[in-house]
């Protein structure tokens, strides 16, 4: 048996309606001209990474990992919220959007950075998420604005 912890996932077919997974729910509201709330300055950090980079990894370790194995699948950089919104600020602006952020006190439950080391799976197995945060965040708002 392999164990493998996730990062933040997110990809196409994720609703936004639940309020939950930032990427998500943050270009949604863009996307919708609703506020966004950005709990903290620059908001949590997360290791956010593609639901297809995810199914990738756990196929290369199915077929090549080692029995008894724990291992983390994420990219190895922390993005912020700021972060992410700076990424869809770009995209909502060339389709019209604005993006008006309400900053709030951060949560006290919230853990304020989750960060994967993935060195197990990249040396290991030689796998590595393949595609930038720019394009996985493109991704998912071309996805998010389509389903509008």
């Amino acid at each position: 048996m392999i164990i493998i912890r996730l990062g933040n996932a997110f990809g196409r077919g994720q609703t936004a309606k639940t309020g939950q997974e930032f990427v998500a729910a943050g270009s949604a509201r863009v996307l919708s001209d609703l506020e966004v709330t950005q709990y903290d300055q620059e908001g949590t950090i997360r290791d956010y990474i593609q639901v297809r980079e995810l199914a990738r990894g756990i196929t290369s370790a199915r077929e090549r990992g080692h029995p008894r194995c724990c291992c983390n699948m994420g990219t190895g950089v922390g993005k912020s919220n700021l972060d992410l919104l700076k990424t869809v600020e770009s995209l909502a602006t060339i389709h019209g959007h604005c993006i008006e952020p309400r900053v709030a006190e951060k949560c006290g439950f919230d853990v304020p950075t989750t960060i994967l080391d993935n060195a197990r799976l990249r040396e290991g197995l030689g796998w590595k998420p393949l595609i930038p945060f720019e394009r996985r965040i493109e991704q998912m708002w071309n996805f998010l604005a389509s389903a509008q």
